[in-house]
């Protein structure tokens, strides 16, 4: 078994040039959503002066809808909806990472469990 691997040299310190901050979700957070209610998240990043983002990617459910990246160079966001179908009920996980324009990046996994609602109340599944 043979591989390479490739180092490349920034040119400044290993200090991450991303953050994710308010109102992104904590690390693990945990929400309760109906079939056929709309869910919308903001997914907010503060860049370093020496960086700006570039891109967020997403691993999410069937359905869900993520926005172009807006805000100003410093602080910019992208927004997140999902609408489950019945069909969804269960737990799903979102993941996303934010990458700066040299492709490095900062990663935050929250977990979102589907409620399903019952005429005698709502149950998580």
């Amino acid at each position: 078994l043979q591989f390479l691997i490739r180092v490349d040299d920034i040119g400044q310190n290993c200090e991450v040039a991303l953050h994710f901050v308010a109102p992104t979700p904590a690390d693990k957070d945990c929400f309760a959503v109906a079939p056929g209610e709309t869910f919308n998240e903001t997914i907010a990043v503060n860049a370093s002066q020496d960086a700006s983002l570039s891109e967020v990617l997403i691993s999410a459910p069937v359905g869900t809808i993520k926005s172009g990246i807006h805000g100003n160079s410093s602080n910019q966001f992208v927004n997140i909806v999902w609408t489950p179908t019945p069909q969804q009920k269960g737990p799903h996980v979102l993941c996303f990472t934010a990458l700066d324009n040299n492709r490095y990046g900062e990663r935050l996994v929250s977990q979102f469990m589907l409620a399903v609602v019952h005429e005698k109340g709502v149950y998580i599944v």
